[in-house]
């Protein structure tokens, strides 16, 4: 599946800066657009219909407010990053069964935060609080 970063089809820019060119009021909006576009290859429509599927099943299941907000989520992990997000049945403890998005990358990149200074802190205790 080829990244559309930088196209209509894509909430962020190659950079991951929001895109200008963002149109749709919702991850599921855009993938029925998506699906209607005949120039996208049959492997990426396949796909885009494979995460729409899961949206609406899902939104069948659980509080409408609460599907939105994972929809939110969930719908631009798995279109932004394939390679890193997947629909998966998983059981709980229970034995309770439910299609999830889960992490199928090797590992997330971690981010290296700049070494802080530190100073003392002064208290003068003759402040009242």
């Amino acid at each position: 599946m080829r990244k559309f970063y930088g196209t209509v089809y894509s909430q962020y820019d190659a950079l991951g800066n929001d895109s200008p060119l963002w149109k749709w009021a919702s991850m599921a909006e855009m993938l029925s657009a998506f699906l209607q576009d005949s120039t996208q290859s049959d492997v990426d429509k396949k796909y885009a219909a494979t995460i729409l599927r899961f949206s609406v099943e899902r939104a069948k299941t659980i509080d409408p407010e609460v599907a939105k907000f994972l929809d939110a989520l969930d719908l631009s992990m798995l279109w932004g990053h394939p390679e890193n997000w997947a629909i998966k049945d998983v059981t709980d403890q229970k034995g309770k069964t439910t299609r999830q998005v889960v992490f199928v990358g090797s590992s997330f990149t971690p981010v290296k935060a700049a070494p802080t200074q530190t100073s003392p802190v002064s208290v003068d205790e003759s402040e009242e609080i």
